[in-house]
């Protein structure tokens, strides 16, 4: 039995999930038979601009060694364009909105070598597909990995620390530095969302009579954050002298979920 659609365009044949499996397992493609398979929506409560739908997809197959389970996780990513939420930016600033939060990301990420790079002790989930769906988004079928319920303690915060700080400093990973983002993100960020809708609000005196914040900030704190677009504008400005220690650690901001030995 198999029902996967619920995928819709992100699906493959039973073909290529046969393949994906005995890859998975390690085995020769015709030692594997699918016995069924089924795809269901994966819970999550934070909306993604670029993300479309995220999914499990489960079953069995029969191997030489008896039947054996298996599950993928399933992301469709798509250009942040396809949202509902994109018909709040205004028309002229659409070019600029969709260059900030480029939606290739994760599929550039997942076809490059990343994983062969990154320091011992981190890891990124094995890709088992990236397939692109249309010019604006694509399906990854990732390995789907364990949780483990641990409380993250000041040591734990140190290790991931430590272990991102050695990406950002990483030689190997100052090669792929550029591919993901052009454009310094400080700077973006700086020149897009602060220009055009912060600072116009910090400067309406209508959000400073709103009874949440007129008992939450002074004159003075009011004053000072008006303040803050010189210091914006340089601080966009000194990024750019670090953009290439920057870039090797963009790779890096992941959902990291902890593991036995490594993070991922």
């Amino acid at each position: 039995m198999h029902d996967r659609s619920l995928l819709g365009a992100a699906d493959v044949s039973d073909d290529e999930l046969t393949a994906m499996v005995a890859r998975y397992l390690g085995l020769q493609r015709e030692a594997v038979e699918l016995v069924e398979s089924y795809a269901t929506v994966a819970a999550h409560d934070i909306e993604a601009l670029t993300t479309a739908g995220r999914y499990w997809v489960q079953g069995r197959v029969r191997t030489p060694a008896g039947e054996q389970p298996f599950t993928f996780f399933v992301k469709v990513v798509q250009s942040w364009a396809r949202s509902p939420y994109f018909a709040f930016v205004p028309a002229e600033f659409h070019e600029q909105a969709l260059a900030q939060l480029p939606w290739q990301t994760e599929p550039m990420v997942y076809r490059s070598d990343l994983g062969e790079r990154l320091p011992e002790g981190l890891r990124i989930p094995t890709a088992h597909a990236v397939i692109d769906l249309d010019d604006e988004s694509a399906a990854l079928w990732l390995e789907a990995v364990d949780t483990v319920p641990v409380v993250w303690d000041e040591q734990l915060f140190g290790r991931a620390a430590f272990l991102l700080g050695r990406v950002a400093a990483s030689e190997q990973l100052r090669a792929l530095a550029g591919i993901w983002r052009k454009e310094s993100p400080v700077r973006g960020y700086a020149e897009g969302r602060v220009a055009h809708q912060v600072l116009p609000a910090l400067h309406d005196d209508s959000l400073w009579s709103h009874p949440l914040m007129t008992h939450a900030f002074d004159d003075q704190l009011r004053a000072d954050l008006r303040r803050q677009p010189t210091i914006s504008r340089r601080s966009s400005r000194s990024s750019r002298a670090y953009r290439s220690a920057r870039s090797t650690a963009t790779p890096a901001r992941a959902t990291c979920w902890s593991g036995q030995a490594q993070l991922t």
